[in-house]
């Protein structure tokens, strides 16, 4: 720094708010300092920086797993958020255990991050509190629910009962899983549809929460005997095999409500191999609303949850601890809502039908 102000004729001080983005700065000095640390091949320490500050100024992200857009979709919404707030974004994965997501915490803790975010979460509450408690870190859980209680869809976005005392150390943002399940299985049965399997997302996170609904909308329309649920994971993998095992029963669904869009294309392509047509012999619908459903060669319906906004909520929760000082949990539980499109349609018996995006 040192060299960088003595080539561009400044002051040591006005490099470091160069280098920190300082909007203090005169575009004049600014310019000067870029071309000196330019010329010299100069480039910020930033482990040196946040042991003087104590502040690292980077975020770690947990992904549950990279293979799920999803979590990328979540992603673009943190990034947003922490750029502005000039924190940069550190990425792990947890390849969707336990394990995998406490190493994965465990190494931004040395990498001395100032917050972490874990999206999808499946770390029991108990060990992340206590991770939150020993390190004074924030840590952010989004796409996992802490009360099972579901406040309804009236508003965009609720505060979620914290009923967990964990609750109170750690914030969290997410949808309201067994609202979505039920407005998936609403959409099926104003179908026509009755025989409608699940296949849920086995121990990932929203997954009880999707079956909960299921199980609840379809006892609350009668259908109580023709409750099924196939257990699986959130995969395109575990779509296929639930649908190679299921569509070939004596008396198959007519419809299918699927954990995630991943389990919804892993269905649709089993259904297709097996020479079944989409909608005509099976209705298949997802959940999640990633791009890959929007994708021409899909249109799969689904119910949308807001991923980026789930991501902008997560950082500035995130950053609000660590600017702010709040001390205060929060839980925000968003609105989830259908979206209708090409791979849901009419009970075979009735006939076809117009859908809408």
């Amino acid at each position: 720094m040192e060299d960088v102000a003595a080539k561009a004729g400044v002051s040591r001080a006005l490099v470091s708010l160069v280098m920190r983005e300082s909007p203090k700065v005169s575009a004049k000095s600014k310019a000067a300092v870029l071309k000196a640390a330019e010329e010299l091949n100069y480039r910020p320490n930033l482990l040196a920086r946040s042991l003087a500050s104590k502040r690292s100024m980077m975020l770690g992200v947990v992904f549950n797993d990279l293979h799920n857009q999803y979590f990328a979709e979540v992603a673009d919404g943190i990034e947003q958020v922490a750029s502005r707030a000039s924190y940069r974004l550190v990425i792990n994965s947890s390849h969707r255990s336990v394990a995998g997501e406490r190493k994965a915490i465990e190494t931004f803790l040395e990498l001395l991050v100032d917050g972490v975010i874990v999206l999808g979460t499946q770390t029991p509450w108990e060990l992340l509190a206590d991770l939150r408690s020993r390190t004074q870190v924030p840590i952010t859980a989004a796409s996992r629910q802490f009360a099972p209680t579901s406040p309804g869809v009236s508003d965009a976005i609720d505060l979620a009962p914290a009923t967990d005392p964990h609750a109170l150390t750690l914030d969290s943002v997410t949808t309201d899983d067994e609202a979505g399940a039920q407005i998936a299985i609403d959409h099926l049965v104003d179908l026509g549809h009755r025989r409608i399997t699940h296949v849920d997302g086995g121990d990932g996170a929203g997954a009880c929460e999707r079956r909960v609904g299921y199980r609840a909308a379809m006892m609350r329309h009668g259908l109580d005997e023709h409750v099924d649920v196939i257990s699986g994971e959130f995969t395109e993998d575990a779509g296929r095999r639930a649908a190679a095992s299921v569509l070939k029963r004596p008396t198959p669904p007519t419809a299918i409500f699927a954990a995630n869009d991943l389990v919804a294309a892993g269905i649709i392509t089993e259904a297709n191999r097996l020479g079944l047509g989409i909608p005509t012999d099976l209705s298949v619908i997802g959940y999640d609303n990633t791009s890959l459903a929007s994708l021409d060669l899909i249109r799969l319906s689904t119910i949308n949850q807001p991923r980026r906004l789930m991501g902008q909520i997560a950082a500035e929760l995130t950053i609000e601890r660590l600017n702010d000082g709040r001390t205060q949990a929060e839980h925000r539980l968003l609105r989830p809502t259908l979206i209708k499109r090409s791979t849901t349609g009419p009970h075979p018996s009735v006939g076809p039908t117009t859908t809408t995006t």
